[in-house]
């Protein structure tokens, strides 16, 4: 109805023409047949025909062909400097609705018409008028209300019909018709995935609307013991729209990966499955950028926390049996919880639209709007008055999401009541507070993990710490550093503990700052941030800080030394292209994920994989030591003493590197790693009898002395027999030599011999020894 409403108050003036598909002749010119050119094609005008068929409108159809040059160079050359490249062979027209004084009536749909071709008029210059000089119309309508029209010797034949609207198709090549919308290779692919995956959906209604929770961890990684590691393999490419990404935010237990991708015209936050890549939730509502989001409660933490309060329940009525039932406050309460319960993780995103909107992602459902006077910047969830309470983990994680504090341009901070019972039906939150102070607009808000003060950062350089006790916004400290005066803060980050803070400044620096002397302990430089939003994480442990630049590189520094990290080679690192605008630590699992504002540029996921870190220092199991090493202890002590150059009985990693190595088995240069590590403990360096002792089989450490007696006694044995021999040598020669002396002359003379000159040559004196 709001088409023929349109269609009906609005007269076009012409629309555009549409050109049909070359028609070959030399394939037709044949001896004996007749010259037909027939096209048989359907020229769809995405129109309504009854339009036509009201208004006074002419159809007109012109027949052209190409100018070939090889023909006449000179006519040519005139012909395409005078109709940009066309030759006019002859024009046709057809009066829709022939409400003349004839009374004519209207055509018949759906039938052949047999149109009149007319020749083209040359004008001269005095007939040119000024709807001859318009570019923006044809020669025919031109030649149509000259009126001087002379019959060329042949006829159009086309039929008009009304057609239902055919569905959008998608095409690879160059789209032709209306209704046709042309993709690239990579876009259709990706698009007929998407198509099949909807049909699987709609063959399995019941699994509709429905979250995919496939976990790949169950627990924090402070939780499990785990040591951050820098990703550095590729896991996932996420799809996301035709500007990128721009915001990224992992949930409470890593499930999912909410990213705020950028269309044309809509600005959407997708929400992805980290465990296999599928997207499951679409938020749709935003019509501006989206600068900012969070993640509230998961639906894992409510689970756990109904079950909680089900088992106290339960307790209580076992303890209590025989006592009247509940109250009606204790029945509120848990009509309360189980609503609460029913409602999916929530998310809170902050847009230019001027909204900060809460989002139920169970059921892609809008919880909540707060609209503000300018554009919004930062979003973060906040408890009540009384701050965190609550016995169980579920009424923890609802009075943590109560409320929403928003930074906004205007230079303010606001509070907003988001609870359900508030907000309505209408959705529209109401603000609680007003908090001023702040003299530029504000970029970033952060919260401690205890949820008792709040952390703001302005475009000044200005950082300000506010009480959320009682919700009085009292102003603690506010730091003014002066590396950072008169430059934007981009982002803050606040470890667990709360003591170290994390700011990006728009300096190409990244400073992390003490929270009781309110000094800067650490510089991380190396990354592009002077001219557009860059944003940081910090690692789950706090032992690494991750950050986006504006080169399409993604810098991580190790936060205990301040120098970046190189556990990970640079070419195994995510690069992007353009800027990298956000980058997220995943909190249980140890998955990065960095995104990029630039043309259908997909959100990077990486993961940490052993295999592909060299330099991996894990300690391996005591067990698989033994495994690992069965029936080659004898072997590597050996190979252990041969390699120990100081021969103190220690060895250092090179040396128990090498002894390994030296013992042609299929141990990896990454086992061997992890097996150090074990083997030292927390040193540096491996004592060979410790190690035969702990993981040695019994009986091994008497072999080897048994065999290193043995070897010991051989090697006196030989050294021995050895020495024998070389004095029983010495000894002969000692007796040859004495019996040379006593040897009779043979002149009768003394001792000597007879030179050529008649002088005897004396011999040495032959010592007692």
């Amino acid at each position: 109805e709001e088409e023929i409403e349109h269609h009906e108050t609005v007269l076009y003036d012409r629309i555009l023409p549409v050109m049909t598909q070359p028609f070959d002749l030399t394939t037709h010119l044949k001896e004996g047949n007749p010259l037909c050119c027939a096209w048989e094609e359907t020229i769809g005008l995405d129109e309504r025909l009854q339009s036509f068929m009201k208004h006074r409108y002419l159809f007109v159809f012109e027949v052209m062909d190409f100018i070939h040059t090889r023909e006449n160079a000179k006519a040519s050359l005139k012909h395409l400097t005078k109709h940009n490249g066309w030759r006019k062979i002859a024009w046709a027209f057809l009066r829709p609705n022939k409400d003349d004084a004839n009374g004519g009536g209207y055509v018949r749909t759906g039938q052949k018409l047999r149109l009149q071709l007319y020749k083209y008029k040359n004008f001269w210059f005095w007939q040119k008028g000024r709807h001859l000089q318009r570019r923006d119309t044809c020669d025919a309508w031109h030649q149509w209300r000259a009126r001087a029209w002379k019959p060329y010797k042949a006829t159009l034949s086309v039929t008009i019909q009304g057609v239902a609207r055919p569905p959008e198709r998608l095409v690879q090549q160059r789209a032709f018709m209306p209704w046709e919308r042309e993709e690239g290779e990579s876009e259709l692919a990706m698009t007929m995935r998407k198509k099949e995956f909807q049909d699987k959906r709609q063959a399995n209604p019941q699994q509709e609307g429905a979250l995919d929770k496939t976990r790949l961890g169950k627990k924090w990684i402070g939780a499990t013991g785990k040591w951050c590691r820098v990703p550095n393999s590729p896991m996932h490419k996420l799809e996301t729209d035709y500007r990128g990404c721009f915001v990224l935010a992992f949930s409470t237990f890593g499930t999912f990966l909410a990213c705020a991708v950028a269309g044309h015209r809509r600005y959407k936050i997708r929400i992805f499955n980290v465990a296999n890549g599928s997207e499951v939730k679409t938020l749709d509502g935003h019509y501006e950028i989206v600068y900012d989001m969070q993640w509230g409660m998961e639906r894992e933490e409510i689970l756990s926390g109904l079950e909680e309060a089900l088992a106290g329940k339960q307790r209580e009525e076992e303890k209590g049996a025989g006592v009247g039932g509940l109250s009606k406050e204790e029945e509120e309460g848990g009509d309360q919880a189980d609503k609460t319960a029913q409602m999916g993780p929530l998310l809170v995103s902050a847009s230019a639209d001027t909204t900060a909107r809460v989002w139920n992602v169970e059921d892609a459902s809008l919880v909540a709007s707060c609209h503000h006077p300018s554009y919004v910047y930062a979003a973060r969830f906040c408890p009540g008055p009384d701050g965190v309470k609550g016995e169980t983990q579920l009424e923890k994680a609802m009075s943590a999401c109560q409320y929403v504090v928003t930074g906004c341009y205007d230079s303010n901070l606001r509070l907003w009541d988001v609870r359900a019972e508030t907000v309505g039906d209408s959705a529209h939150a109401q603000i609680i507070k007003l908090v001023e102070g702040h003299l530029s607009h504000i970029n970033s808000v952060v919260l401690d993990t205890n949820m008792t003060k709040l952390y703001s950062a302005d475009g000044a350089g200005v950082i300000r710490v506010w009480s959320l006790a009682r919700h009085s916004f009292d102003l603690i400290k506010e730091v003014e550093e002066p590396e950072v005066k008169g430059d934007a803060i981009n982002c803050l980050r606040l470890d667990r503990s709360g003591k170290h803070l994390v700011l990006l400044a728009r300096d190409n620096m990244v400073r992390m700052m003490d929270t009781e002397r309110w000094q800067v302990t650490h510089r991380f430089s190396g990354l592009r941030s002077s001219l557009h939003q860059i944003r940081c994480d910090l690692s789950p442990d706090g032992k690494f800080l991750m950050s986006g630049s504006e080169d399409g590189q993604v810098f991580v520094w190790n936060t205990d030394t301040g120098e970046q990290d190189t556990s990970v080679p640079r070419e195994r690192m995510p690069h992007l292209r353009g800027l990298v605008t956000d980058v997220a630590w995943n909190p249980a699992e140890r998955i990065i994920a960095c995104c990029s504002f630039s043309r259908k540029h997909p959100v990077i996921v990486q993961k940490y994989e052993r295999d592909a870190d060299v330099m991996a220092v894990e300690e391996m199991a005591e067990d698989e030591v033994r495994d690992v090493l069965q029936g080659q202890f004898s072997e590597l002590a050996e190979a252990f003493k041969r390699m120990d150059k100081s021969g103190d009985g220690k060895l250092q990693l090179d040396e128990f590197r090498d002894g390994v190595m030296s013992l042609e088995s299929d141990v990896t240069e990454m086992q061997i790693f992890r097996m150090f590590k074990t083997i030292a403990g927390g040193t540096d360096e491996i004592e060979l009898d410790e190690f035969i002792r702990r993981f040695a089989p019994a009986g091994t450490a008497e072999e080897i002395r048994t065999n290193t007696a043995i070897e010991k006694a051989r090697r006196r044995h030989s050294q021995t027999r050895d020495a024998t021999t070389r004095k029983t040598a010495t000894l002969g020669l000692l007796e040859e030599l004495s019996d040379t002396r006593r040897r009779p002359r043979v002149d009768g003379g003394g001792v000597g011999e007879p030179t050529n000159s008649g002088h005897r040559r004396q011999l040495p004196p032959i010592s007692s020894t």
